[in-house]
């Protein structure tokens, strides 16, 4: 998997007629959130002995927090597998791919024969932060993936094997294009960087100004969300990330140097929404894009993004219209100006190191 998002890790599973195949993956991060000794020399780097000595304990981890249940009965995951390494040649996952490369852990259960009902149930998301979120493909037969999004408020899905398999297809895509847009939706409203982003442009800008400036930042995430989730385009997270950080910077400085008002600030959104599609990208390419029905989950998670933004702004509408209207307005559009700034130099910083010590 690419551009790697933090706070989330990863289920695979896939049910046959003789056995189910699962694969936990996590990130280094996340991996000493659940054993927090796992790094055993503490230099801050992770070393493929270190994994294996600890596999029997995050295998216990998540036989004790992760449920399956076959049928109504709960069971267990199977026979754990060998790990699976980032790293051909064994290397350490150093402090700078924390975040980045991910260590996969395998499970095989036989079973006597495929089950009709399978619900898999997630009680990690206190300890592992209420922002996490477990991107999951469930695979029947090797029949087209289902992606599932495990979160706080969703902590478990049941999945009908006799409608995965011969469900009516207009049904079960219009059971993926609500699932795209609530997904867009969601990362808006928990994609802080996204929403401080949203806010400079706005704050410092004439009201008048504002439909122009949502329109072009849309139509910027657009073009870069479309290339890089269909892999046409794909780039670094680490700059990605980085560099949402970095608009976020310039255009709270400009505010404060300019009082943001110029005529370009449309420009600036549209230009620097190319940088936030490769991020809104990031999570369709780890969640699995639909083969067929690809252009209807784009334009759903699209849509989402769209009418999550629609809301924060109509959500700010009437402060707007009264910081407008106040005789403080310029030294209070400064100072919400200078706490974005410091937000997205402390992201950049952040991101740029692996720091992991400031909110996604």
């Amino acid at each position: 998997m690419s551009a790697h998002q933090p706070d989330t890790s990863y289920l695979k599973v896939e049910i046959g007629d003789e056995a189910i195949l699962s694969r936990f993956t996590f990130d280094a991060v996340t991996l000493q959130q659940i054993i927090p000794e796992i790094d055993g020399n503490g230099d801050g780097a992770l070393s493929l002995g270190e994994a294996e000595s600890a596999q029997p304990r995050v295998e216990a981890y998540l036989r004790e927090r992760v449920y399956l249940d076959l049928d109504g009965a709960e069971t267990d995951w199977g026979e754990s597998q060998a790990l699976i390494w980032p790293h051909e040649d064994g290397g350490d996952i150093t402090p700078e791919e924390r975040h980045l490369l991910l260590v996969h852990f395998p499970f095989r259960l036989a079973i006597a024969a495929r089950p009709e009902e399978v619900l898999v149930t997630y009680d990690v998301f206190i300890e592992l932060g209420t922002r996490h979120q477990v991107l999951a493909e469930l695979l029947v037969d090797g029949a087209e993936k289902l992606p599932v999004v495990f979160r706080l408020d969703e902590p478990d899905y049941l999945l009908h094997l006799g409608a995965a398999l011969e469900g009516a297809p207009k049904e079960r895509g219009w059971n993926t294009l609500a699932r795209f847009f609530r997904l867009g939706m969601e990362h808006i409203f928990a994609g802080y960087d996204h929403l401080l982003f949203l806010l400079a442009l706005i704050v410092a800008s004439r009201f008048r100004q504002v439909v122009a400036i949502v329109t072009a930042f849309t139509i910027g995430h657009t073009v870069t969300l479309i290339l890089a989730a269909t892999g046409t385009v794909s780039l670094p997270s680490r700059w990605v990330e980085s560099g949402i950080a970095a608009t976020i910077i310039y255009v709270a400085a400009e505010n404060l140097w300019r009082g943001g008002s110029s005529g370009h600030r449309w420009l600036l959104a549209g230009s620097f929404g190319l940088v936030h599609g490769f991020g809104f990208a990031g999570i369709l390419r780890q969640l699995g894009l639909p083969r067929d029905g690809l252009a209807g989950a784009l334009l759903s998670f699209n849509i989402g993004v769209e009418v999550g933004q629609v809301l924060v702004v109509l959500a700010l509408f009437p402060l707007l219209v009264l910081l407008d209207r106040s005789e403080s307005a310029p030294k209070i559009k400064a100072i919400l100006s200078m706490a974005i700034l410091l937000f997205g130099v402390c992201w950049l910083f952040d991101r740029a190191f692996a720091l992991d010590w400031m909110p996604v």
